[in-house]
């Protein structure tokens, strides 16, 4: 069996592509296989196992065409594969809300093409919910606007209104849309700028277009002025067209949406300048882009889950959604999430274990007070949705009875919605929580192991199964996880749910109490971890579900298409 499997390059920051990457040496003593990526993210070097150029794909020459995507911008590419060849997709998250505002622009842009493929893309429901979060974005724009002059900025300075990304060394990026507040009497914009990731940079206020700039514009003149014509409410708006994630965002997995780059803004008035203060806050912050709002009311992911002709997925509760949304037979498997048994099936027993921890925290350097405590370690990005307020509230419980808890967020702050420094010093916790930033795969497996309670919050969910999740498990460390749907489908013995709601910080903390007085009981869920990865999600045994799968689903249409084709021309040249 001949399988083509198209993916992102090693060299992305990429969950999906650290999963790849350890399915693929089991996958390919399953079947004959050929990994093709973008041709800007190919290997320096090659060889006879290195991915090879997605151009040179040829959907006929493979029994099946296998994509690896989620929720990533970096898999927009396979959109318009999807749809002309068909082929099996691995549909690592139902909502696939910052895939769809990279591969279709005119999401974010907003207006009648942005409706209409947000009715496209996700329905009806979709769509309405799409229209409610512009006409709120309009209503704010609109509102900035109100009361201009001394109410629209009191010391007479320039400053931002929405649309906004923080200030960063430099200079600050605007999102796709941005706005500043102008006193009314100012007269002439200048915008230095350093970079942008669009094709132009458009500016206009509330009665029309005042100028645009292409991308050679800025670049060769790198100062741009634009001539205001005086009155009115003092907004000026900048729109960067056809954003796209840069090179160092693909680099990084940055999922922002950016426009454009300025070092340095300023307007003129009376014949005198005044520079606008580029680390001053905005009203609104840009985040993603005002529809992050309603991400998880936006899956968006039409393109693919009509388009494509067979799915794997990770639970079944993802499977169902999809059955749903085709409402047609489906030929579709439901594999576990692979992980790596890196202690073995068997327990090496409490002292042993206990002795590996100890190890790991050595290793760590972390001092006395942190060695001897019970230590929680929350693993990914710090975003709003990991509920990360809930489990410093429950932390902050805990300690209150008499536990000693120590957490580790093992990730990076990613886009500006969160303030994680000030949500610890909220909580009172300032000395009991560490931030690492982002950690490579390495450093992961090193915080795993000196870990008592590995952490997996989440709330609302993409409907993903995490791959961090498996990977404690398949480190031999039990979990503490929201009870959401994919997560209930994982076994209590060694995954211990808490139900978003009223009731959840109290419930964390009294869970967190009661393992942290336990280790006996911490090491039978840790047996249990390790005896679920061996029995279901070792590599080998993914890759074989994976092989099985294809072996029954039907050939990529693409191929379908040109085998009745050439049927049909033996055919004609036999008579």
């Amino acid at each position: 069996m001949q399988v083509a499997l198209v993916t992102t390059g090693a060299g992305l920051r990429s969950g999906i592509g650290d999963y790849t990457r350890h399915l693929l040496p089991h996958l390919a003593r399953e079947c004959e296989l050929s990994t093709f990526v973008p041709r800007d993210q190919l290997p320096a070097g090659t060889s006879g196992n290195s991915p090879r150029p997605l151009g040179e794909l040829r959907p006929r020459e493979h029994d099946h065409i296998l994509y690896q995507l989620g929720n990533e911008r970096g898999h927009a590419f396979m959109l318009p594969l999807i749809r002309s060849w068909g082929g099996t997709v691995v549909l690592h998250d139902w909502v696939l809300f910052d895939l769809a505002l990279a591969a279709f622009p005119g999401l974010a842009r907003g207006g009648v093409k942005g409706h209409l493929l947000a009715l496209r893309e996700g329905g009806l429901r979709q769509g309405q919910v799409y229209l409610r979060n512009r006409r709120a974005q309009r209503q704010v724009r609109r509102s900035l606007g109100v009361g201009s002059g001394a109410g629209e900025s009191r010391s007479g300075a320039s400053a931002f209104a929405e649309g906004w990304h923080g200030p960063e060394d430099g200079g600050r990026w605007s999102g796709p849309c941005a706005t500043l507040r102008l006193p009314p009497d100012a007269q002439r914009l200048s915008l230095w700028v350093a970079a942008t990731a669009g094709r132009s940079l458009r500016v206009s206020g509330p009665q029309g277009a005042l100028a645009e700039f292409t991308r050679r514009e800025l670049a060769a003149r790198g100062e741009v002025f634009v001539e205001l014509p005086g009155g009115g409410s003092g907004l000026v708006f900048l729109e960067t067209t056809s954003s796209r994630p840069t090179a160092a965002q693909s680099r990084e997995g940055d999922t922002r949406l950016l426009g454009t780059f300025f070092t340095r803004v300023s307007h003129a008035r009376a014949g005198e300048e005044q520079v606008l203060d580029l680390a001053s806050p905005a009203p609104q912050v840009a985040g993603d882009h005002p529809l992050v709002l309603d991400r998880f009311s936006l899956p968006l992911n039409r393109s693919v889950v009509r388009q494509a002709d067979s799915f794997i997925v990770h639970s079944e509760h993802v499977a169902q959604l999809v059955r749903a949304e085709r409402n047609a037979m489906t030929p579709l498997s439901v594999v576990t999430h692979g992980a790596a048994a890196a202690h073995g099936a068997e327990s090496s027993g409490s002292r042993h274990e206990e002795q590996s921890r100890q190890a790991a925290r050595r290793g760590l350097a972390l001092d006395e007070d942190w060695s001897s405590s019970t230590l929680l370690v929350s693993f990914g990005a710090l975003q709003k949705h990991k509920r990360i307020d809930k489990l410093l509230d429950a932390m902050a419980k805990g300690r209150e009875a008499g536990a000693d808890l120590r957490l580790v967020l093992a990730g990076a702050p990613q886009g500006d919605e969160l303030d994680v420094e000030a949500m610890i010093a909220a909580a009172g916790l300032g000395p009991m929580v560490r931030i690492t930033g982002y950690l490579a795969e390495d450093q992961i497996a090193r915080w795993i192991d000196a870990a008592d309670i590995c952490v997996n919050l989440r709330g609302p969910s993409t409907g993903g199964t995490s791959g961090g999740l498996h990977r404690c498990l398949g480190r031999g460390r039990l979990v503490l996880a929201s009870d959401l749907n994919e997560q209930g489908e994982l076994p209590g013995s060694c995954v211990i749910k808490v139900a978003p709601g009223p009731e959840e910080v109290g419930e964390l903390a009294r869970v967190m109490v009661e393992l942290a007085r336990d280790p006996d009981r911490r090491g039978r869920h840790e047996a249990a971890a390790r005896r679920y990865v061996e029995e279901c999600c070792r590599w080998p045994l993914v890759a074989r579900r994976y092989a099985e799968s294809l072996a029954a689903f039907p050939h990529p249409r693409a191929r379908r298409v040109s085998l009745i084709k050439s049927a049909v021309e033996a055919a004609d040249a036999g008579s």
